[in-house]
């Protein structure tokens, strides 16, 4: 439905300006809140591991498993960048791209 709104909206822009302004508005409006919430959560979420940590009894296995956990999530984004991503490329376009 949105992208039939959009088609017409730019047909008609003589008549549309408005509505084409309100919607580039709202467009750039979200991209600003989404860059805003990426730009601030890594305090957020220092903040939540900095209450857990300091509420903890046993310190160093809190920091084991934070450890653990810290480079499992790394092992897996790296996996997911350089094994996954480029293995559904080569599957969907047939082509193997060299790295730089």
């Amino acid at each position: 439905m949105s992208v039939v709104l959009g088609c017409i909206l730019s047909v008609t822009v003589s008549e549309s300006d408005v509505l084409l302004n309100l919607f580039v508005g709202l467009s750039n409006a979200t991209v600003t809140v989404s860059h805003l919430t990426a730009l601030y959560s890594p305090v957020g979420v220092f903040f939540l591991v900095a209450t857990h940590v300091t509420q903890a009894s046993q310190l160093d296995k809190t920091l084991t498993v934070f450890r653990t956990y810290v480079l499992l999530t790394l092992a897996g984004l790296a996996a997911y960048g350089l094994v996954l991503l480029p293995g559904l490329y080569a599957l969907v376009t047939g082509q193997v791209r060299a790295c730089g």
